[in-house]
């Protein structure tokens, strides 16, 4: 039976497509994206808006670059590559050691960690698979970060319970997930941008605009109410597994 993938959509800053079903369960989650391309930058920076809104919508989340061999994660989250996944995997290092709280963002972030000279093996591990299972039962929403063609792509895909796909186009869609389709809730990617202005449509929106009466009385700045800065999300507390 072939299963068609969900209609691609662009995304819209903190308007989650789709948010993982709540339970007491937690859940293994792919983010897909496809193989960087230079300087590409968007796919991160969508997780990690997506990662926040499941956070404010109640979930407990820990986001993991499984990019073994290529990390870059840690870069935007603000966080040196420290102990990780291949820490974990390897040496038995705990999940209070590699989970890390992400600064101004609602959810931790484990990094990669140390090299790893074979990482399709380091992420088959039977540590690995205990971790995956502690956060499944301390009911934590766990998002493995993907790269079309890494090592493990197919395992991770194949031990996920959901999988989002970050593509850039509706045509940019993946072969590598076409046998986790069923897994499939969502498929994303960045709106297109919107084309820059021409000088002559500067100067037409210059022209059009209303001017200014350098007689109109100024507020009154005692009038207007201090904002307010928002503060960070409460972190929540860890339980070994």
């Amino acid at each position: 039976m072939i299963v068609e993938l969900p209609e691609w959509q662009p995304y819209a800053s903190g308007e989650s497509p789709w948010i993982p079903e709540a339970t007491e369960r937690g859940r293994v989650v792919v983010a897909w994206a496809p193989a960087p391309a230079s300087r590409e930058q968007w796919s991160p920076e969508i997780v990690f808006d997506l990662l926040e809104a499941w956070s404010q919508a109640g979930h407990r989340v820990v986001l993991a670059d499984c990019v073994l061999e290529h990390p870059m994660l840690h870069r935007k989250a603000g966080l040196a590559n420290e102990e990780g996944l291949v820490d974990a995997a390897l040496f038995g290092a705990s999940v209070s050691r590699i989970a890390r709280s992400v600064p101004g963002r609602s959810f931790f972030f484990v990094g990669t960690g140390s090299p790893a000279g074979d990482p399709e093996a380091v992420l088959s591990t039977a540590r690995l698979g205990r971790l995956k299972d502690g956060f499944r039962e301390a009911g934590v929403t766990f998002v493995a970060f993907v790269r079309q063609g890494c090592a493990g792509e197919a395992l991770l895909l194949g031990a996920a319970d959901d999988v989002l796909i970050l593509a850039q186009t509706s045509e940019d869609m993946p072969d590598g997930v076409r046998g986790s389709a069923d897994k499939v809730r969502a498929v994303v990617g960045p709106a297109a941008e919107e084309p820059t202005p021409t000088g002559a449509a500067l100067l037409a929106e210059r022209d059009a605009m209303p001017d200014l009466d350098v007689n109109e009385p100024v507020q009154d700045e005692s009038a207007l109410s201090d904002a307010t800065s928002p503060g960070t999300a409460d972190t929540f507390d860890w339980a070994e597994s």
